[in-house]
């Protein structure tokens, strides 16, 4: 067994230890996923300013509106998954999280 692998079977040991470096973990998997997850949705805004030059190269100016409402609620959630905070709240939340669902969108954001 390599140092890396002896260090981490004895930190396994110390008390506290394991459930740290777990929730690190996941800290680091949740942060990857809103990542993954802010891009794609920075993706499809992308596609919504395209349609709007389109619409005004037509002159149809009806759409505009709403497309521009959904542009900024597209901005301020992806913001929001982008600068959440990083805490561990999320592990001891009171409401429950489906976990086949929940494996479905770290499947989904790993692809």
């Amino acid at each position: 067994m390599d140092f890396a692998g002896k260090l981490e079977r004895l930190v396994r040991i110390v008390p506290g230890i394991a459930g740290y470096q777990d929730r690190e973990k996941a800290g680091d998997t949740d942060q990857a996923v809103r990542i993954k997850l802010a891009a794609h949705l920075e993706q499809i805004k992308l596609g919504i300013e395209g349609d709007k030059r389109s619409f005004i190269e037509r002159n149809d100016l009806s759409p505009l509106a709403a497309l521009d409402r959904i542009a900024s609620k597209m901005d301020k959630t992806i913001n929001m998954i982008k600068y959440a905070s990083r805490g561990y709240r999320r592990l001891f939340a009171t409401s429950r999280v489906n976990r086949d669902k929940l494996d479905e969108l770290y499947a989904w954001s790993f692809r």
